[in-house]
């Protein structure tokens, strides 16, 4: 199935975002890299969530993948194997405008109810920032974390 997707240039996301600033937690993780990744991703979803119109978004799931199978779950495109860097795909529902985007004149800014995040694993920096109606299964790809 295609999904639709309004794709937000990395540098309008990362002014929109900033850093994804780490949050400590510990809560029965399985690892100390498990909870500083979700102490990243919850982070960076909340302040993209607040960046894009839905302030009451605090918790949402994320998985380890390579960019290649992250971007061809958000996007519906067949796997993309050959860009094997890691990264943290990150998923939450709500209501969402795309604030930051640039349609075409007089066409309303992009929304949808599920949001996703591309985010370096080892910084927490957001790589790619989506918005669709329709929710990503993560668990298709990998072990799911909730946050």
């Amino acid at each position: 199935m295609k999904r639709s997707w309004t794709a937000i240039s990395s540098a309008c996301v990362a002014a929109a975002v900033g850093s994804a600033v780490l949050i400590a937690t510990n809560g029965g993780h399985a690892s100390a890299q498990d909870a500083y990744t979700d102490a990243h991703a919850q982070a960076a979803l909340v302040k993209a969530a607040v960046a894009s119109g839905d302030s009451s978004v605090t918790h949402g799931q994320w998985v380890r993948v390579t960019r290649g199978i992250a971007d061809a779950l958000t996007s519906g495109a067949s796997v993309g194997v050959e860009n094997s860097e890691d990264v943290v795909l990150v998923e939450a529902r709500g209501n969402f405008i795309a604030t930051y985007a640039h349609p075409p004149y007089g066409a309303p800014l992009p929304t949808g109810t599920d949001m996703t995040l591309i985010l370096d694993p080892i910084s927490g920096q957001v790589l790619d920032y989506g918005l669709s109606h329709a929710a990503v299964d993560l668990s298709s790809v990998g072990v799911v974390h909730r946050f």
